[in-house]
């Protein structure tokens, strides 16, 4: 996991969002150690380092790794209430870009557009000044908070063309969702977004 986003609703309005580099959350290791699955720990973090919030999609069963990333970010942040976890990759924001159009990030001057995420954001985040930093990822929290307007500011019209990209979401995995809540998960399941093995 490279970024990760909190999104807060509250009787279906958003109240919250912020997106994060995972490394402001994984660094620095002041936070109670937790040992990886064997395989992690065998091959990739040692005895030393923590299993991290980073590393908490190793399972290939996306309900096993919704569940360790709450409580690998439950243990790094102190701790919040979190009802589910979404997966989504640059992919999954080019197929938006094709119901939004183009998406200028302020701040920034650069317009990204559908097929076009992975690679003006990743120019983006290394060719910053301060491409070493935490703070690399800034341009994450204008971007989705520019997606998120527009796609919030959709006609209704469009709502249909959005919703008829679900089959593609699910057919190519862009979208996975697990949720806490048993009856909201087994909508995900019959639906095949919960990414299960």
């Amino acid at each position: 996991i490279g970024s990760y986003g909190i999104v807060t609703f509250d009787k279906g309005r958003i109240t919250e969002r912020r997106f994060e580099d995972v490394y402001t959350l994984d660094l620095p290791w002041d936070y109670p150690f937790i040992k990886g699955p064997q395989e992690l720990h065998d091959y990739l973090l040692g005895e030393k380092q923590p299993w991290q919030f980073a590393d908490s999609n190793w399972s290939p069963d996306f309900p096993t790794s919704a569940r360790d990333a709450i409580r690998l970010y439950d243990n790094e942040s102190g701790g919040d209430h979190i009802d589910g976890v979404l997966a989504i990759t640059t992919y999954t924001i080019d197929e938006l870009l094709k119901t939004t159009g183009p998406i200028t990030i302020p701040g920034y001057d650069i317009t990204v557009g559908p097929g076009e995420t992975t690679l003006k954001l990743l120019q983006a985040i290394w060719g910053a000044a301060d491409a070493g930093s935490p703070n690399r990822k800034a341009i994450l929290g204008p971007f989705a908070e520019r997606l998120f307007t527009s796609l919030l500011g959709l006609p209704p019209g469009r709502w249909s063309q959005l919703l008829g990209e679900a089959e593609t979401f699910r057919q190519e995995g862009l979208l996975l969702a697990w949720f806490r809540d048993p009856v909201d998960q087994s909508f995900v399941a019959k639906a095949g977004f919960d990414g299960a093995v």
